[in-house]
């Protein structure tokens, strides 16, 4: 009997040894993995969210600038054919429209790294814009621009965002 107790004190032993040591470490490993694979996911899809929202950023900001782009050359083209017109019939007039000219490119071009502007700015350069607009359309154009609250000139909006409403009412309304 002391043979068959002692041979099986060793196999307790080793089963005691396997049940209390190594279940608990490939347990602890399993659970090490799953953590790290779940980390791992995880991770990867905050890094594609990030891209994402990079992404709409980017298509946002090419949409501004495609919108600038459209819009500075044709109007630059029928300033110039009217300055042209202008010089050698009212030289003033012309003046006139080469400064505020001036005035709106210079606001089209010297911020090229915003893309928002404060309401009140857009007013400015609307202004400007309708300006020039009435020195090309002399007496056929007739506006006024109104603005109530204060408040709202400081919100931000796109540049450039009021220029194609204005064209074209001038465009169609004319």
């Amino acid at each position: 009997w002391q043979d068959v107790n002692n041979n099986l004190w060793e196999l307790n032993k080793t089963a005691a040894f396997y049940f209390y040591f190594i279940l608990p470490v490939l347990i602890s490993w399993a659970y090490l993995f799953y953590w790290l694979k779940t980390r791992s996911i995880s991770r990867k899809i905050s890094e594609q969210e990030y891209q994402l929202l990079n992404l709409e950023k980017l298509k946002s900001k090419a949409q501004l600038d495609a919108l600038e782009a459209r819009i500075n050359p044709h109007f630059l083209y029928n300033s110039l054919n009217s300055i042209a017109s202008l010089v050698h019939d009212d030289p003033d007039k012309a003046e006139h429209m080469v400064l505020n000219l001036s005035k709106f490119y210079r606001y089209s071009t010297g911020r090229s790294q915003e893309h928002y502007d404060t309401l009140e700015n857009e007013l400015e350069i609307v202004k400007t814009y309708l300006e020039i607009e009435k020195i090309r359309f002399d007496e056929r154009l007739v506006y006024s621009v109104e603005f109530e609250d204060e408040a709202f000139r400081k919100y931000k909006i796109p540049r450039f965002l009021l220029q194609p409403l204005i064209e074209n009412a001038i465009k169609h309304g004319i």
